[in-house]
């Protein structure tokens, strides 16, 4: 390589990290979760009243509780939705009271709703069941744990008819202040190390590219431009952890070699971040496959988990979600349990990305970044508030390890806000990079042709 030797010099990126809220000081585990959900209500009850009030203009009549709702008036009400879906997986199904009660087969697509799936509203003092029979919207789309208004009047059979749904609405942001140059952000998602199968080359070709060593002298000049580096999630394979796990169940007792060769996996992702972090700033996020807490939010990789990277500043080590601001720009991050599990529980495709990217447009429009959560997704048991409350409007929300990429600019007040689903690296060999100026996306695939 002609530059190889070359001192690279790479444009630099103005780096906010202002409190994290998804970080975990304390933990403790004797509260209910049923707290988290009044903590959700009372952060967005006012918000989403002052939306369906500019929505539900004239004389509407608007009830402040469930308790106060009276047959045949019409009104709007503001509760939490939650969804009885016979197919919603349950361990309880499992150990049935009757013997004789089949186990309900459950769908081989990775998703449980069914025609028999009832949605309820929720608040403090009761709970009613919805009937969308004189709705336009479809009930499938909604995801249990989302604050939102409903317009319409109590029946005779103690149903709520809902003539009218209501959301918070996307959240306000600032306006970010313009820039004179190109700098890029690269995103990159499972990474897979570890995994059963040789990808090591498409790896190596990325370290190549991110070093300034791929490529002729256009390419290591662009290389240039790239200013900081996500990790969002999974480093790690999901497969080799559960080979891992699997092995561990049939030899509860492992030998020194057999102890380093399950270990090999954790010390090939802190070679892979030691040689990026030598070279670019690096944010890392953890996975469901990464070796940290299940419960989201999930907290920063231990330091003792990557003994030769962790010694670079360089190298950030998060939680998943994370926000941070880069010149300016707000970013909101997540490895991709939310989108995941949201369409678990809706009608929106698994398959499809345009979907997905719906998805992620609903969770800003519902002021709320794991709506499923604590029902259908595990999170800490929160008390005192809901960290995944949204205040602010990202510029930026990308979400990692999905079936493959795709984009979307929407509007909040007349400033653009970029969605990006970045892909399975593993899988598909893509990174996402965008440029921080314009927020327009780009895809930079490593291919090996064997051939």
């Amino acid at each position: 390589m002609a530059h190889s030797t070359k001192v690279m010099y790479r444009q630099t990126v103005d780096y906010e990290e202002h409190q994290n809220p998804f970080l975990v000081h304390s933990r403790t585990y004797s509260q209910q979760y049923s707290q988290i959900y009044y903590c959700r209500l009372a952060a967005l009850r006012q918000v989403v009243e002052d939306s369906a009030r500019n929505k539900w203009t004239g004389n509407v009549l608007f009830i402040d509780r469930l308790l106060h709702l009276q047959q045949g008036n019409n009104c709007v009400i503001v509760g939490v939705i939650y969804k009885e879906m016979d197919l919603k997986p349950s361990i309880l199904k499992e150990y049935s009271k009757n013997p004789a009660e089949p186990v309900p087969i459950l769908p081989v697509k990775p998703c449980f709703i069914s025609d028999s799936d009832v949605v309820i509203l929720e608040d403090e003092t009761g709970r009613i069941r919805l009937n969308f029979d004189h709705c336009d919207l479809s009930a499938g789309t909604l995801l249990t744990g989302t604050v939102v208004a409903v317009k319409g009047q109590e029946t005779s059979s103690g149903d709520f008819s809902v003539d009218d749904i209501c959301f918070p609405g996307i959240p306000s942001l600032k306006i970010p202040y313009s820039l004179d140059n190109d700098i890029f952000i690269l995103f990159v998602s499972g990474v897979g190390l570890g995994a059963p199968w040789n990808v090591s080359m498409r790896e190596a070709l990325f370290l190549d590219f991110v070093s300034g060593k791929l490529g002729n002298e256009e390419d290591y000049e662009f290389c240039c431009q790239v200013g900081h580096l996500f990790v969002l999630g999974n480093l790690l394979s999901c497969a080799g952890q559960e080979t891992l796990a699997m092995k561990s169940q049939e030899q509860p007792t492992v030998s020194g070699p057999q102890q380093l060769l399950n270990a090999e996996p954790l010390i090939s992702a802190d070679r892979f971040l030691t040689t990026l972090s030598s070279t670019i700033p690096v944010t890392l996020l953890p996975g469901e496959a990464d070796p940290t807490n299940l419960l989201l939010p999930q907290q920063p990789l231990h330091h003792s988990l990557l003994p030769s990277s962790s010694k670079y500043n360089s190298l950030r080590r998060v939680t998943n979600p994370y926000q941070c601001c880069l010149n300016g720009r707000k970013i909101l991050a997540c490895s991709g349990q939310n989108v995941d599990d949201a369409c678990r529980y809706s009608t929106f495709d698994w398959n499809s990305v345009e979907d997905r990217l719906t998805v992620m447009e609903n969770m800003l429009s519902l002021r709320h970044l794991c709506p499923t959560a604590p029902d259908t997704l595990p999170c800490y048991p929160y008390y005192e508030e809901d960290p995944f409350v949204l205040k602010e409007c990202p510029h930026i929300y990308v979400v990692g390890n999905q079936p493959a990429y795709g984009t979307r600019l929407i509007n909040s007040n007349g400033v653009g806000v970029r969605l990006v689903c970045v892909p399975d690296f593993s899988t598909t060999g893509q990174v996402v990079l965008l440029n921080l100026r314009t927020l327009t996306p780009q895809i930079m695939e490593f291919m090996i042709d064997l051939n």
